[in-house]
């Protein structure tokens, strides 16, 4: 159940801007480093990263593959269950400031979709930027 203080929290929370400094991972420490490596382990490690990024890509298409073909069910189920749910409908019109839950769950369900695309381009753009270290390593 959420509380009027969790709703309070959630709308000032979702109206902070995004803190751009906290998008980066601890990973990337490794890569800041990396030209300190002799340059088989760079190789290696280029080649054991890229491999991983294409594995990550391929299961976000997969994602969005299914997502992509049911995208009315899934929208029609989770309206379902919230309608069903007389306290959950309340809240999330008072979340929302919307009145058709189903409306509601199009949004987020939207930008869902709108964050695995950017998932998708920043996977694919990271594989590029990648191989081209790859290549400059390789070409010695």
């Amino acid at each position: 159940c959420i509380t009027a203080k969790g709703v309070a929290h959630y709308k000032a929370w979702l109206g902070t801007p995004i803190n751009v400094g906290k998008m980066k991972t601890m990973e990337e420490g490794k890569f800041f480093f990396l030209g300190m490596a002799p340059a088989e382990k760079r190789i290696a490690f280029l080649r054991q990263y890229i491999d991983d990024l294409k594995a990550e890509y391929r299961k976000l298409c997969e994602i969005k593959r299914f997502t992509d073909e049911n995208q009315t069910a899934v929208i029609q189920k989770s309206t379902q269950m919230i309608c069903g749910d007389g306290a959950a409908v309340d809240h999330l019109k008072e979340v929302s400031g919307e009145n058709d839950p189903e409306k509601v769950i199009g949004n987020l369900y939207a930008y869902q979709m709108y964050l695995l695309a950017h998932g998708l381009k920043g996977v694919q753009s990271d594989i590029d930027f990648y191989e081209e270290i790859l290549e400059k390593e390789l070409e010695g």
